[in-house]
């Protein structure tokens, strides 16, 4: 899977629009237009995963933030199969787990909760939305993301 190849800090020097250009390719594939429920799950996951390991100017960008948000929407909508909504939750989750607890003073760690902060009320109502799913794993997903967002301001 293309998630394998990932490595970390990916984003950084000549290669900085590459990741944004990448995630925008994921985003395709989590759409209505792919036909393959397996191409949108592994998509969301692929995405999830240059998400963890990117670069943090990368995450910053308020344009990666919203394709972010599109791709999990994406994700979100599709109603037959559970584990391509799981997969979009979990690419919300990685964007959300990159702001590190309370105790850690780190200026990179502010820099990104205020890149992401203003989406705040948007990643909590898809949270919230599929705590009702009906797929166990789905919730159980929704909650991760619902408990590391509790804390924000």
């Amino acid at each position: 899977c293309l998630a394998s190849a990932m490595y970390d800090e990916v984003g950084t020097g000549s290669e900085y629009n590459d990741s944004l250009v990448l995630l925008k390719l994921f985003s395709l594939s989590t759409g209505n237009t792919q036909p393959a429920w397996t191409v949108r799950q592994m998509a969301a996951l692929a995405a999830s995963c240059l998400i963890a390991k990117t670069s943090s100017h990368v995450v910053r960008r308020n344009d990666t933030i919203i394709t972010v948000l599109e791709c999990s929407s994406q994700a979100l909508k599709d109603k037959k199969f559970w584990k391509v909504r799981a997969a979009g939750l979990e690419l919300l989750l990685s964007l959300v787990s990159r702001v590190k607890q309370r105790g850690q003073h780190d200026p990179e760690n502010q820099l990104i909760m205020e890149a992401i902060l203003p989406y705040k009320e948007k990643i909590v109502g898809i949270a919230r939305k599929s705590l009702s799913d009906n797929e166990s794993q789905v919730t159980a997903a929704a909650s991760k993301l619902t408990v590391a967002m509790n804390w924000w301001p």
